[in-house]
């Protein structure tokens, strides 16, 4: 699979935008949307990098709002992970962003 173009960036409140790219039927059965949230800020936040083979579309997207060398925090939501995967997320923001990583209740 390869990047979608047709990622989209909105304005959903001041500062903060949603990132959205479809993924087709023919890749995902029924199709399927991966949204992240960039909130522009002195520190400038990203929730949610994507899947890996998304990131190029995403961070283009990100690029249209902010230097995503002006990135400094990337928080994630899948408890889960491997810390190992953590940092490939932040090697891919080129290393700029601290990382964050949400805990869910059980």
């Amino acid at each position: 699979m390869t990047p979608d173009t047709n990622t989209s960036v909105d304005e959903i409140a001041d500062g903060i935008y949603r990132i959205s790219t479809p993924v087709p039927a023919s890749v995902v059965p029924g199709g399927f949307t991966f949204n992240q949230y960039l909130i522009r800020d002195d520190e400038p936040l990203l929730f949610h990098t994507g899947p890996r083979m998304l990131f190029p579309a995403i961070r283009e997207a990100i690029e249209r709002i902010i230097p995503v060398t002006k990135l400094r925090h990337v928080a994630l939501r899948e408890r889960l992970r491997a810390p190992r995967e953590i940092l490939q997320e932040r090697e891919r923001l080129a290393g700029v962003a601290g990382h964050h990583c949400g805990m869910h209740p059980r």
